[in-house]
């Protein structure tokens, strides 16, 4: 399934507050919370339609939003916020793809974090970024083990894709 990645316009903003508020509930099981009724809180959303530096992307696969990523430019770098493929977009290439084509739009140094815990997400990015240089660290943030690769982008060429 082709996939790419589309700037969600301001008029799409509650469509992907919903899937956000399905990407929060996954994460939850992580760090062993239960869901509970109602929207969880996301203070920088709004942040991603009104301030430079930040991208909101979806991912469409035909007509289909396939995920979304929520991309920043921090001093120094590029980073992956948040990133989220659901369930029945998955295991068939669509995240890769379109992690890939996001971070093509963006040369430079990027930096990407994980939960520790989640061990597919870890293994998802090492995919993503296998055919480059990369260092990686653990750390502890907020009282949770993260893992974080930092690479470069280079403009030419970016990938390459296996046959």
């Amino acid at each position: 399934m082709s996939v790419r990645p589309v700037i969600a316009p301001l008029g799409e903003k509650p469509q992907m507050w919903v899937m956000l508020q399905r990407y929060i509930v996954e994460m939850l099981g992580y760090v062993g919370e239960k869901p509970t009724n109602g929207d969880y809180q996301f203070p920088s959303f709004d942040s991603y339609w009104t301030e430079q530096g930040n991208w909101p992307f979806w991912a469409m696969a035909g007509n289909e939003r396939a995920g979304f990523a929520l991309i920043s430019r921090e001093p120094g770098w590029m980073r992956v916020k948040e990133f989220y493929i659901p369930p029945e977009f998955r295991r068939g290439g669509v995240g890769k793809s379109f992690a890939r084509q996001i971070l093509a739009l963006y040369p430079g140094p990027w930096k990407i974090r994980q939960m520790a815990v989640n061990a597919s997400a870890v293994a998802f990015w090492h995919g993503v970024i296998e055919d480059m240089p990369f260092t990686e660290e653990r750390f502890m943030d907020k009282g949770m083990e993260r893992v974080e690769q930092t690479f470069g982008i280079t403009v030419e060429p970016l990938f390459r894709e296996r046959k």
